[in-house]
């Protein structure tokens, strides 16, 4: 994967703007291995519309084992470390666990995903990565697809995007878009984290299930990632209430020191403060 120094400023932009592109996080070789090993894959069309959001790709949701697809297991494994040494002191990522591996393929003159946002339940950190073809990846401004920055998504690339809980953060998922390749077919292999789905994010849509929820697993109400929306939630609660006790502490501040200035301004301020004089006594009284 990229260097440890790479990947640290990376989650730190993560947490800071949303989002944050690597451009060489996986080697030629090892990028081959996956798009192999996902080849035979069950792919499912994607719906066309999702509310406003078009799309047109093709999609697999891998199991929580893995098994099958021992190199896929592999990075899961490595990239999991490496976001916990690497994002250490960024509240949410020594929790982010991916129990989700979405693989993604697109062919040539596909329109790829219009501007989005993933899904809520997905906790934390959403990582991407490219095994083959190219795409432009664009973060954007509006649901017009206006760009706020945009990078080519190439074998090897890593895109980072933030999700819910991050940083103490209760939403600050990005909007964004990709588009489909312009020549042969593009790949990638997205991890998430998935809290506990609800009954409208699964509802029977395609094929009696919706892509982007995990596809017949039981994983997805496990008590694993049960507690990881546990987790998540806490984080959010006790941010909040740190905002909160930071507030009261300001408005304290702002009374004391409103209080005082009043005090000083009074018109018997100076009398208050000087001692009452007395006539003196003379000799002939």
């Amino acid at each position: 994967m990229a260097p440890h120094l790479e990947r640290r400023q990376a989650l730190h932009q993560v947490h800071r703007t949303g989002a944050a592109f690597i451009q060489q996080a996986l080697p030629a070789g090892f990028c081959s291995r996956v798009a192999a090993e996902v080849a035979a894959a069950a792919f499912e069309k994607l719906p066309e519309h999702e509310g406003q959001v078009r799309q047109e790709g093709e999609l697999v949701v891998l199991t929580a084992d893995l098994g099958a697809y021992p190199a896929i297991k592999g990075l899961r494994d490595e990239l999991t470390d490496a976001v916990r040494m690497d994002g250490a002191g960024i509240a949410g990522l020594d929790r982010w666990i991916p129990n989700e591996v979405s693989v993604q393929r697109y062919q040539a003159g596909a329109i790829g995903i219009t501007p989005h946002l993933d899904l809520e339940k997905y906790q934390y950190l959403i990582a991407v990565f490219t095994v083959e073809g190219t795409a432009r990846f664009t973060l954007c401004k509006n649901r017009a697809g206006d760009a706020l920055a945009a990078w080519p998504a190439r074998p090897g690339s890593l895109v980072l995007l933030r999700g819910p809980g991050l940083g103490g953060i209760d939403d600050g998922r990005p909007l964004h878009a990709i588009t489909g390749p312009t020549a042969g077919q593009r790949i990638s292999v997205g991890f998430r984290m998935a809290a506990a789905p609800t009954s409208s994010e699964c509802s029977p849509t395609h094929g009696g299930r919706r892509p982007g929820c995990l596809l017949g697993e039981k994983s997805s109400g496990s008590i694993e990632t049960a507690t990881a929306d546990l987790r998540a939630r806490a984080d959010r609660a006790e941010a909040e209430a740190g905002a909160l006790r930071r507030e009261r502490d300001e408005l304290r501040t702002a009374l004391e020191a409103r209080s005082e200035a009043a005090a000083a301004t009074s018109p018997d301020a100076g009398q208050r403060k000087q001692p009452k004089r007395g006539r003196r006594a003379t000799a002939s009284e």
